[in-house]
């Protein structure tokens, strides 16, 4: 409780999905910039699975509601301060 919350941020992850991924990217990379080379960066990618629940705009339309099943990049980012 006594330590001081500056020293407590050892580091954050920074996840992007699909479209995010660019805009994850630029946010770690001016951390880094920010820092003045202070913090390091780790990245790793992966991919995810998303379900789609599609239903009919028009209620009164025939038709079953919709699953879809599809895959999403993403991009994990670790930004650290690295061990004295």
């Amino acid at each position: 409780m006594k330590t001081d919350f500056k020293a407590q941020l050892r580091e954050i992850c920074i996840h992007g999905l699909g479209l995010a991924i660019n805009r994850a990217i630029n946010i770690a990379l001016q951390l880094q910039t920010s820092s003045q080379g202070a913090l390091q960066l780790a990245a790793n990618t992966s991919t995810v699975e998303l379900i789609d629940d599609l239903e009919p705009e028009d209620p009164d339309e025939a038709g079953e509601p919709l699953t879809r099943t599809r895959n999403n990049s993403a991009i994990h980012i670790k930004v650290f301060y690295p061990n004295p």
